[in-house]
């Protein structure tokens, strides 16, 4: 009796993993785009992460509208700032509309139900994992006219996305933050082999600990010059924590005039800065330029969050 039982054991953890991932893909193949369903990029799109990570990968299909081979809500909100003050560039636009998000969760609630019906209900929420059923909200801006980082004025902020909201409790309610930026360097450089010195980095940005309130006669509001400063540390005061929060997403292919559309994704399986992610916190991308003469131009740029569905 011990044997049939052993082998009745083994069998089932060789094949639960295979069920699991022969669902998700089939799922993956029979949801087109249009669904709304935030679905993972196959294997051989994934993007090179080492260095220079941008644009599509050699034989990928352009990609005006920048949907890739990920599936968008129909609609994506984009609220290009107000020419002037820097401060107006860094407004982060509004998230997808919260129908978009909704029907989203409809069609995840739906497949998760279908399955449940056939399949044992505790492996659903891999399935679905594993298929990349997650909901997605972008934050884009598309800049009425380029503009022009510097040293000088360098790191610039150019986008903040709303703070991430999740329809689940987990622990890593996050799983992929896909980055999306159109740019390019100064066209030229003297030393084509001293590397490239224009590039873009994220940060998450958290609400600070609540703070003692502020002595008598001070005047001020502690919880307010917390958030304040938490936004935006001077570059000689910032603490370690919020640097640590901060990572390289791209950097410009060296001495183009071209324009390269970026695409980055990171998942939390893979980065743990994605992993690290919680409902409350929110991202802003900073482009960077350093030395005399080296400039960072900047189109267009986006930031998609996924989040978990189902647990």
């Amino acid at each position: 009796m011990l044997i049939p039982q052993a082998l009745s054991d083994i069998a089932e953890l060789i094949l639960l993993p295979i069920l699991i991932i022969l669902v998700a893909k089939i799922l993956a193949m029979a949801l087109t785009p249009h669904h709304g369903l935030a679905r993972r990029r196959p294997p051989h799109q994934q993007q090179n992460h080492d260095q220079n990570r941008q644009g599509p990968l050699p034989g990928q299909s352009p990609n005006p509208n920048w949907t890739g081979g990920m599936s968008l809500p129909s609609s994506r909100a984009v609220n290009p700032p107000t020419t002037g003050s820097a401060s107006s560039q860094s407004e982060h636009s509004q998230p997808d509309q919260p129908e978009d998000v909704q029907a989203q969760l409809h069609r995840i609630y739906h497949v998760a139900f279908l399955l449940r019906q056939k399949l044992v209900p505790d492996v659903v929420p891999q399935i679905l994992d594993t298929a990349g059923f997650y909901v997605a909200q972008t934050c884009a801006r598309e800049l009425p006219q380029p503009f022009t980082v510097v040293q000088h004025a360098s790191p610039r902020q150019v986008l903040e996305t709303p703070p991430v909201t999740c329809s689940v409790r987990s622990k890593r309610p996050v799983r992929k933050v896909v980055f999306e930026i159109e740019s390019h360097d100064q066209g030229w450089a003297s030393d084509m082999d001293g590397g490239t010195w224009t590039w873009f980095t994220a940060r998450i940005e958290q609400i600070p600990s609540p703070s003692p309130p502020a002595s008598d006669g001070d005047g001020t509001d502690g919880d307010e010059d917390a958030a304040t400063e938490h936004r935006q540390p001077p570059a000689d005061e910032a603490s370690d924590d919020i640097r640590s929060n901060e990572i390289e997403i791209v950097r410009n292919p060296l001495a183009s005039k071209q324009w390269v559309k970026h695409y980055v994704e990171m998942t939390a399986e893979d980065s743990d800065w994605v992993a690290s992610l919680a409902v409350g916190d929110w991202i802003t991308v900073q482009a960077c330029a350093v030395f005399s003469g080296w400039r960072n131009h900047v189109k267009n740029v986006a930031v998609t969050v996924y989040t978990a569905a189902v647990v």
